[in-house]
């Protein structure tokens, strides 16, 4: 109850671009106690790719670890049209 939630959308070039993107552009994600991602990829997953874009973040969050409750992703495929988006979902 009374839990605050915010939603943030980025769109980039990779998930990479998205990841920094989040971490530098919305500090407050390192303050939040649990993280929702959803990755929407520009065609087919490849996911070192993935793996790279969760280590951005995850070298982030761990300024607060004792705050920190277990988070997830999940990924989907999109269009072939050379965006990539990140939405998180973050609790407060």
């Amino acid at each position: 109850p009374r839990r605050l939630y915010r939603v943030i959308k980025i769109s980039g070039t990779s998930f990479m671009k998205c990841a920094y993107a989040l971490v530098d552009n919305f500090p407050e994600c390192t303050r939040a106690l649990g993280m929702l991602r959803y990755y929407r990829s520009s065609g087919s997953i490849f996911w070192g790719d993935v793996e790279k874009a969760e280590n951005i973040i995850s070298n982030s969050l761990t300024m607060d670890v004792y705050g920190w409750a277990p988070d997830s992703f999940t990924v989907f495929e999109g269009e072939k049209d050379g965006k990539f988006e990140l939405t998180a979902i973050l609790a407060f």
